[in-house]
């Protein structure tokens, strides 16, 4: 089995390690984003994310899947392993008050992509 390590992303002069996980829990995918200022590993942002799973793609966040955009009217590539995907989720922290000297939690990653303009609602897990 590989050993996650954090990975790091630099914005404006400033470093921040990250690292996503991943599991099925009920069979649908939970994907969290924990991301931290570096040196400190004690308050972090959260982004979780659930979706359904698939047992061919895996995480569809994850791997990547095109969702479209209402605000730029395209298809997007969405890949949460991209880093202009984890600037995003940092600079949307950022504006909504998180400095890194406290946790942060977005519970619903998808809720916040869908005020980003994107559709999601097709990847929700289907309940029942």
């Amino acid at each position: 089995m590989m050993k996650k390590k954090l990975r790091s992303i630099v914005i404006g002069g400033q470093t921040f390690k990250y690292i996503i996980t991943a599991r099925v829990v009920n069979n649908t995918a939970k994907l969290e984003l924990k991301v931290f200022n570096d040196g400190s590993k004690t308050h972090a942002l959260y982004v979780q994310f659930h979706t359904w799973d698939d047992a061919i793609v895996g995480y569809v966040l994850n791997t990547g899947v095109l969702l479209f955009n209402h605000r730029t009217g395209v298809k997007e590539n969405y890949n949460l392993n991209h880093p202009a995907r984890i600037r995003q989720w940092i600079e949307i922290a950022v504006q909504q008050g998180w400095d890194g000297t406290t946790n942060y939690d977005i519970e619903d990653g998808l809720k916040e992509l869908e005020q980003l303009g994107f559709e999601v609602e097709w990847l929700r897990p289907r309940v029942g």
